[in-house]
């Protein structure tokens, strides 16, 4: 559960006409995370209740945002999985050649494949070829 440190209003000027502005109030979040403050889930004992909260690392227990309880339990967590990086154009090409050639293949053996079936059934047949 994110929640903003605090919300804070900054006036922007903008333009209204020539040299004529008006102030406009634009309400922005601002909020501090730091790298060494990891989201952790916790378990409420006295409300069964589970949350996530942005705690400084190593914490072991925050009071609980539903009932107020001090008696929570910090959990392990599953993490995230790792996020897939997108290719360089020069290894999208690299790849390109490699599944190109791995088609080329595979089609070529699935020819041969259905070759060596048709002979099998023409041999059974007789030949295949018209009476002599």
């Amino acid at each position: 559960m994110f929640t903003p440190e605090r919300v804070a209003t900054r006036q922007i000027m903008p333009e209204w006409g020539p040299g004529n502005t008006i102030p406009v109030e634009i309400p922005c979040t601002l909020r501090r995370i730091e790298a060494s403050m990891p989201i952790y889930e916790f378990s409420c004992a006295g409300c069964e209740a589970r949350f996530e909260d942005l705690v400084p690392m190593g914490t072991k227990s925050i009071p609980c945002p539903a009932c107020g309880s001090k008696r929570t339990t910090r959990l392990l967590s599953t993490p995230g999985a790792p996020m897939k990086l997108v290719k360089t154009p020069g290894a999208a090409r690299q790849q390109e050649g490699r599944n190109a050639k791995l088609h080329k293949h595979t089609k070529a053996r699935f020819k041969k494949a259905v070759g060596k079936i048709h002979e099998a059934k023409r041999r059974q047949s007789g030949g295949g070829q018209g009476p002599a």
